[in-house]
């Protein structure tokens, strides 16, 4: 009786995930000549996958390739059951960890996808992946001295991964040491002629650098390799930006919002154009995509607390600034606005906290001195009641 129950629930949820799967792949292959057969070749996959899991419902490679095909078309939680689904039968299987940890890693459940890497690489040494994953994990974390030593330990078992040496010129970049950033970037384009994330790359640190043209050549360069990639079109439109040239940036964040919808820095942008016209509710809808995306992006965080502040939503403007002082406890700015959400809602020896966290940040701050003299002001008022 069990096993009609699992295999007719089986049936149930495979013919589900075809729908899902068809109005996916309608959206990822619309653009292209080749969508029938691509949706053809998907559906082939998925019901070969069914059949050999309905007789035999512990093939943990089979649901390990499941979970590839929905990674692949980006359906993570469909993804995540057929990794723990292989797990469950084949507790050694590397590949399940590593995938299962990078789904964890692209959903920010950093500790878990830690843990993933680490039992991936605990099973499997010599494969460079997890290494690599791992540090990606500690960059992410910040921990950039942690990060490196994953990312060389994965340059040792894989020297002539392009996308290593990638991800070690992101390391560098975000030690704000250019220069051995773009040495890494140049060497993975050596290693790959057609790394339009290279390409992509290297346009950002021109562009940190204020070489503008230079950078929109790169970002350009790296649209030509992969027109679909939305990263670059988000970097050119923020060159646009900076040449004050607001309409083509508008295009260009749209092309990469049409690539992808929730694409984080597309949204964030976006959402500063409407925020410069005053229109704040759409505004808002920008920064709340673009937080779906990336929870711990700061400046989404901050303006979209700017925003709740000006609405007089100080209850979610203070959980905005809170998020945004995870990602950088340092902002005495961020730290200023926090006080000033407390004080809206009657909070003031938090509120006087913060601008006093503030005034240690930057001594010099003179908005924050004139407020902590107003707040103290009514501590002392509320006393002497």
């Amino acid at each position: 009786m069990n096993r009609i129950f699992f295999l007719a629930r089986n049936a149930l949820i495979f013919n589900n995930q075809i729908s899902k799967l068809q109005a996916l792949q309608k959206f990822y292959f619309s653009k292209k000549p080749d969508f029938d057969q691509n949706y053809k070749t998907i559906k082939e996959q998925l019901e070969k996958y069914k059949s050999i899991l309905n007789t035999n419902p512990a093939d943990s490679d089979t649901f390990f390739k499941l979970g590839m095909l929905y990674h692949n078309t980006k359906m993570l939680e469909e993804a995540k059951q057929c990794y723990l689904n292989s797990l469950k039968i084949n507790s050694q299987n590397s590949g399940a960890y590593n995938s299962l940890g990078s789904i964890y890693l692209e959903t920010n459940m950093i500790d878990e996808a830690s843990l993933c890497f680490k039992k991936c690489i605990q099973i499997n040494p010599q494969d460079y992946q997890p290494h690599m994953n791992l540090g990606n994990v500690f960059l992410k974390m910040n921990n950039l001295e942690q990060a490196k030593d994953c990312y060389e330990q994965a340059l040792q078992l894989s020297p002539h991964s392009d996308e290593i040496y990638l991800n070690l010129g992101t390391l560098y970049k975000q030690m704000n040491k250019f220069e051995e950033a773009k040495e890494n970037f140049e060497k993975a384009l050596k290693l790959n002629a057609n790394s339009a994330v290279a390409y992509n790359n290297i346009g950002s640190i021109y562009e940190s650098q204020n070489r503008l043209q230079e950078s929109k050549q790169w970002f350009a360069k790296a649209i030509q390799i992969n027109p679909e990639y939305a990263n670059a079109h988000s970097n050119l439109g923020i060159i646009y930006n900076k040449m004050n040239m607001i309409e083509e940036a508008t295009q260009c964040y749209l092309k990469a919002l049409k690539i992808d919808p929730k694409h984080s820095l597309a949204n964030y942008n976006i959402g500063n154009i409407y925020m410069n016209l005053n229109m704040l509710e759409k505004a808002k809808q920008c920064y709340l995509i673009s937080l779906q995306t990336d929870p711990l992006f700061e400046l989404a965080n901050i303006n979209l607390g700017n925003i709740y502040s000006q609405t007089n939503m100080f209850e979610d403007a203070k959980k905005c600034y809170q998020q945004a002082l995870q990602s950088n406890p340092h902002n005495e700015i961020t730290h200023y606005n926090l006080g000033l959400a407390y004080a809206h809602t009657n909070m003031i020896q938090e509120a006087k906290q913060q601008i006093i966290q503030a005034l240690r940040l930057k001594p010099s701050f003179e908005q924050a001195q004139m407020t902590l003299k107003q707040i103290e002001q009514i501590i002392l008022n509320k006393k002497q009641k």
